[in-house]
């Protein structure tokens, strides 16, 4: 448990170390704020999530609903100041993750720099329920406009909808920069931690596709990746729930399996593998057991819950962050621990200069207790030149408010925030669960009000004066249950 006035007592030399020797050249998540600078066409002249194209992020906010209750997802366009907040409404579930993907490839295609995409996990598809969906919009100047309906076995999409699979329970794509030349169209990756695989129940895969530049295009050139994919080490595993995080960087795909035996222990994994259009490595297979990396692999430790990826062109080595909520820290169960571990992009091997964290590491806010589920949720953001982590701790007691829930934030100063620190909005309540969900500048706070749900903004980088964006119903939607910058 932590006291409100622990938020921000602890300041880091030794995070700052291992977080300035990547930060000089790391951009956040692949965007970039400010002017872009001219170049030749065709190109973008936005970045990833900036879909009215006024060189602003546009923040999105997923509620999933309750039981029974239909999904929704607000996008807060920010239209040069003049803020118009657009919903879109969908089956239960609707709303589960959120994301963008670029089909841009030719000039004109402006309204395909920045794509919708949200996903739709609980969505029955032919009779099957909780198959699940994806949807992709394009902003029309006015409003978003449906793209398409994506299922597996559908419309291009390969494979075959199965109950339970929850399609579209992650989804990611490559970001883009402000000022991007020789565009391409990107590819767009979608988890189904619940699908069987070989008859392996909840073993998990993670399907790609591409969009053209039709008005209803069918998904182009797809794939499906899973243990039983030749060429991937391992073999499917009951439940591992392959797919249950995703993060998409500088031609490398990071996706998470929580639930995935390593040495015979659920323990969980990372799958690292390399985009088509990068330079091809073998795909890997990364946990506590691999050399190098902090810890050892346990079963419960849910290692690849929360994955992020990051860096920019050029960058030999890129940072991965992995998510480990239920790692045990001596008796103390499910303390939760993220861990630090950059990789070649040439190779996607770990380099030796692994971190690990918990709240029991040397200047980290709070105290490692039970269940407080660390590394559930991970983003990071560059401020200036110092770049950051931020991992979510949704189940931290503060100040007698159990699972009120905060974040850690790892850089050049380390320090903790919750609805108890200064500047703050809100306060402190039962099942809060700040930080569950985390993007950029965006903390998802989906217990808020009984579940009703609500959102802190600290601008696209986290460096902006927090305001707090409430959920539109006083019903307990989950607003904020996915979030994106």
């Amino acid at each position: 448990m932590i006291n409100a006035n622990q938020n921000r007592d602890k300041s880091s030399t030794r995070h700052r170390l291992a977080a300035a020797a990547l930060a000089s050249t790391l951009v956040i998540a692949g965007l970039i704020i400010g002017a872009p600078r001219a170049a030749a066409e065709p190109e973008c002249l936005r970045a990833s999530y900036d879909f009215d194209g006024d060189y602003r992020t546009d923040p999105v906010i997923g509620a999933p609903g309750a039981s029974g209750r239909s999904g929704t997802v607000q996008v807060r366009i920010t239209n040069e100041d003049r803020e118009k907040v657009v919903r879109l409404q969908g089956p239960n579930g609707f709303g589960s993750s959120v994301g963008q993907l670029s089909s841009y490839v030719n000039e004109g295609d402006d309204r395909l720099c920045s794509q919708l995409v949200v996903g739709s996990p609980q969505e029955t598809v032919d009779g099957k329920a909780a198959a699940g969906a994806v949807y992709v919009y394009a902003w029309d100047g006015d409003e978003f406009v449906q793209r398409g309906r994506y299922t597996q076995g559908h419309d291009g999409v390969p494979g075959t909808a199965q109950a339970g699979a929850r399609f579209g329970a992650t989804v990611a794509s490559a970001t883009r920069l402000h000022d991007e030349v020789d565009p391409r169209s990107r590819r767009l990756y979608v988890g189904a931690p619940g699908q069987d695989v070989s008859s392996v129940a909840d073993a998990g895969s993670v399907t790609s596709f591409r969009l053209g530049t039709a008005d209803r295009p069918a998904a182009e050139d797809g794939k499906i990746i899973s243990y039983a994919s030749a060429g991937v080490p391992g073999a499917p595993t009951p439940h591992g729930a392959l797919g249950a995080a995703l993060s998409v960087s500088h031609g490398v795909v990071a996706i998470g399996a929580p639930g995935q035996a390593v040495g015979g222990v659920a323990a969980g994994a990372a799958l690292i593998m390399a985009e088509d259009d990068a330079a091809p490595f073998a795909p890997r297979q990364l946990s506590q057991s691999t050399s190098g990396v902090p810890g050892s692999s346990e079963r419960g430790d849910r290692f690849g819950a929360a994955i992020e990826l990051a860096g920019q062109e050029g960058d030999a080595v890129i940072p991965l962050v992995v998510g480990v909520p239920g790692e045990d820290l001596s008796s103390v169960a499910d303390a939760g621990s993220a861990v630090n571990v950059p990789i070649r992009i040439d190779s996607g091997a770990p380099v030796p200069v692994s971190t690990g964290w918990n709240q029991d590491s040397s200047d980290l806010a709070g105290t490692a207790e039970a269940g407080d589920a660390f590394g559930s949720a991970i983003t990071s953001v560059l401020i200036g030149d110092n770049w950051e982590f931020i991992i979510g701790i949704p189940g931290e007691d503060i100040n007698g408010h159990r699972d009120a829930g905060m974040v850690q934030v790892i850089g050049d100063d380390d320090f903790g925030l919750s609805q108890s620190s200064s500047g703050i909005p809100g306060g402190n309540e039962n099942g809060d669960r700040f930080g569950a969900a985390l993007a950029g500048g965006v903390i998802g706070v989906p217990g808020e009000n009984a579940g009703s749900g609500a959102v802190i903004y600290r601008g696209p980088a986290g460096d902006s004066d927090p305001v707090r964006w409430l959920a539109p119903s006083t019903n307990a939607d989950r607003y904020g249950s996915a979030v994106a910058p």
